[in-house]
């Protein structure tokens, strides 16, 4: 597997989990997805702590955290929010191979004069170095 590929791996497992997190059948065909952070105060003395709720753009409640901080944290991943981080990252990497493909093939209309490949390999790592704890990762992408 080489870094790509590891890449394109990771970000599918958060797609697909970004992807679970979204309500299947939204009642509202304009729903963007995103969450927000509201305080709950329970009605009932005692019920439940006060906390803060995130909810989906239906008002509905997605998760109850103790810790503004917190809620703000999960709220601002949201999936919408990851979703269109992997769209940016696929983007940035299929540019990367595309200028690569075309140094190789020597179709630049310049010189690598800008040292191309080496910044499309510290990219690479950037984006491979949180997933360093996963068992594919390759010590050697290690930044």
């Amino acid at each position: 597997m080489d870094i790509d590929e590891f890449l394109l791996a990771r970000w599918a497992e958060k797609e697909q989990i970004a992807n679970e997190a979204i309500n299947p059948v939204p009642r509202n065909p304009t729903n963007s997805r995103n969450w927000t952070v509201e305080k709950f105060v329970p009605s009932e003395p005692g019920a439940v702590p006060a906390a803060t709720l995130i909810v989906d753009q239906e008002d509905n409640g997605v998760a109850y955290v103790h810790g503004d901080a917190k809620a703000a944290h999960i709220a601002l991943h949201d999936p919408a929010a990851v979703l269109l981080d992997i769209v940016a990252k696929r983007a940035i990497l299929a540019e990367l191979r595309s200028i690569e493909e075309t140094e190789r093939q020597g179709l630049s209309t310049s010189p690598n004069q800008w040292g191309l490949e080496e910044l499309a390999d510290v990219v690479r790592r950037r984006f491979a170095a949180p997933h360093a704890a996963h068992p594919d990762f390759n010590p050697a992408w290690a930044v």
